[in-house]
């Protein structure tokens, strides 16, 4: 798969795995990847308060 598809099918499934291994796989900068995992515990946390 190409980064961009991964990380389509992350946004579009918000699963964290596929997160994970986009951010194994195709390391951002540190910025980028500290501000994605916010996104994500923000995400998490509605998604599980649901």
């Amino acid at each position: 798969m190409l980064k961009n598809e991964i990380w389509e099918l992350f946004e579009i499934t918000g699963n964290i795995e596929v997160y994970l291994y986009y951010k194994e796989h195709f390391n951002k900068s540190k910025e980028d990847n500290d501000e994605i995992s916010d996104i994500i515990v923000t995400d998490a946390i509605k998604t599980s308060s649901l």
